[in-house]
């Protein structure tokens, strides 16, 4: 049993100490950034849009009806 333990110990320090994957996580971290900023985004400027849509109805009908 104290054998198993060090050896997932020993994996988990060689999984730290190796800088490989270190630009796989940090293009990840960036992408996961840019979707956050863009779906805030694409959220506010949708309610604008909504918002525009409808002013432009409401003053339309007023207009012809």
């Amino acid at each position: 049993m104290q054998f198993a333990l060090w050896d997932i110990y020993s994996g988990l320090q060689r999984l730290i100490q190796q800088e490989e994957g270190q630009d796989l996580v940090e293009y990840a971290l960036v992408v996961a950034l840019v979707s956050i900023v863009a779906a805030a985004t694409v959220g506010s400027f949708g309610q604008a849009v909504v918002a525009l849509i409808n002013y432009i109805v409401t003053h339309y009908l007023a207009l012809v009806g």
